[in-house]
Formats: structure tokens, C-alpha cells, sequence
């Protein structure tokens, strides 16, 4: 047996998560789990093809490898590995830090941090900051990443 492929757990999971921020995109809750099924994706990916279709990655010797290949090919891969990353490390507050990258926080559209609220906010959205103070906005990163997985597991 198989097991789960790619496509499914893309369908199953990460295009799951993926919808249901986009139905509140203020929402770190959503934003952490579309970012935390997209980012295991790739080791399922990479795990599932080294065992059922080793060509599919035979160009890349390590998982670590692959991972630098997706963060060449699609750079906010970067960003939301480090954000799916960083959740371990969110307790109660509405913004946390991101080990390699700088903090995730919810932003309301006139630009006020919540450091402390949960509920969403109309026209609240997640931004990322990076350490050297670059703003990365969640949305556009994770709709690349998503549209990235769907091009590699339509080659399956």
C-alpha cells in the first residue's frame, strides 16, 4: 500500500487550511495551520517520492537539499517553513517570533499591531517581519506556496 500521495494530502490538508484562512484572513489560527500544511507538504512529498517514484527526487540527496530547491523556486517557502516552524513557540499572545525570520503579527488595515487579541478584526490581515524590519504579507506568500504545490503534485 501506498499510503496517502502528495495530491491527496495537498487536497486533504494543506488546500483544507488554505480555505479556511482564506474565509477569515485575520485569523492566526488559520494563517498557522495553512502555513504548517503547507510546510509538511514538503516532507511528505520528498518521503513519499523516495520510496514510491525515487526519479522524481533523485536530484536532490537530501531532504535539505529539496528544501533549499523549493525555497530557491518559490522564496515565500521560506517564509512560511519559518512560520509553520514558530508555532510551537506561540502561547497567548496575537503575535509570536519566528526562529530564522523575525515575528508574526495581525495587523488591522489601518496598520495597528495586536500583540494580545484573538478575535478577528475587520480588515485585519497576518503580516510577517522579518529581522532586518522587511514586512511580508502572509497572504500573497501562502497563495504562492499553494499555487506551487498544486503545479508540482499535477506532475505526479
Amino acid at each position: 500500500m501506498a499510503g496517502m500521495t502528495p495530491s491527496e494530502f495537498l487536497e486533504g490538508f494543506a488546500q483544507e487550511d488554505y480555505w479556511e484562512w482564506e474565509q477569515s484572513k485575520g485569523s492566526l489560527r488559520a494563517a498557522f495551520h495553512a502555513a504548517i500544511s503547507a510546510s509538511h507538504l514538503a516532507d511528505h512529498y520528498y518521503r513519499f517520492h523516495a520510496r514510491m517514484n525515487p526519479h522524481k527526487v533523485a536530484s536532490f540527496p537530501t531532504f535539505n537539499h529539496f528544501l533549499e530547491h523549493l525555497k530557491t523556486a518559490c522564496p515565500p517557502f521560506k517564509v512560511i517553513r519559518d512560520m509553520a516552524n514558530a508555532y510551537k513557540h506561540l502561547y497567548t499572545k496575537a503575535s509570536c517570533d519566528v526562529a530564522s525570520g523575525g515575528s508574526v503579527h495581525r495587523v488591522t488595515a489601518s496598520g495597528e499591531i495586536f500583540d494580545t487579541e484573538w478575535s478577528d478584526e475587520t480588515g485585519s490581515r497576518i503580516v510577517i517581519r522579518h529581522r532586518d524590519g522587511q514586512l511580508t504579507d502572509f497572504g500573497p506568500a501562502i497563495t504562492q506556496v499553494n499555487e506551487m504545490w498544486w503545479q508540482l503534485t499535477m506532475e505526479e
